[in-house]
């Protein structure tokens, strides 16, 4: 006769056999899942500069598990990315996403390119990227104080869009390129010329 305890022992061994194969057919179904939501996706062969047009040279194929709500462009679009130019300094290796291209190369029709020395103190703690919009503030105060005068209650502002953001100097001043209404182009040069201005940075999507 069969020792109860035995009994136990042998009834745990076989529960916990059925719990792994349980596990194990899971797994291997959620692995085959995934492997069935890979999609070919396009990717960096190599490094591209800012504002240089992507060839086919610069772009691979991957297959890769993503989801939904990553912004990716699939290998059936090789077509429609070769020609456009890099919308930022692009790194070999990152998969390419509708963000990191422009049709041309700025600036567009009615726009005006201009460079902007900005001190690191000027800067959002958080950093610029491509993309980003901002109000050029004139922050007369100073100047205005100096010549006597006193400063204008509502200052100029031009607002603009980041397309590069150089590495800063031993200084500490990185050098922006934005772009702006041609209209503007001229007053923003002048008081960027100054340096006597401020950054505000925009919500994405705002008018202003």
């Amino acid at each position: 006769m069969i020792a109860p305890t035995r009994q136990r022992r042998r009834a745990g061994l076989i529960a916990a056999a059925v719990l792994l194969a349980l596990l194990g057919a899971m797994a291997a179904t959620t692995i085959g899942a995934r492997l069935s939501d890979r999609q070919d996706v396009l990717v960096l062969a190599r490094d591209v500069p800012f504002g240089a047009p992507i060839t086919a040279d610069d772009v691979t194929v991957t297959s890769v598990a993503v989801e939904p709500e990553i912004d990716v462009i699939t290998a059936g679009s090789l077509g429609d990315v070769v020609g456009s130019v890099a919308a930022g300094d692009l790194r070999a290796g990152g998969l390419i996403s509708s963000g990191m291209l422009r049709e041309t190369a700025p600036p567009e029709t009615g726009q005006v390119l201009v460079p902007i020395a900005v001190p690191a103190k000027r800067l959002p703690a958080g950093g610029l990227v491509a993309g980003s919009r901002l109000e050029v503030v004139d922050t007369p105060t100073s100047r205005a104080t100096a010549e006597g005068g006193a400063p204008p209650t509502t200052p100029r502002a031009f607002t603009v869009e980041v397309v590069r953001l150089g590495e800063p100097d031993v200084n500490g001043v990185s050098m922006l390129d934005v772009v702006v209404e041609q209209g503007d182009g001229r007053g923003l040069a002048a008081l960027v010329a100054t340096e006597q201005f401020a950054l505000v940075l925009l919500a994405e999507g705002s008018d202003r």
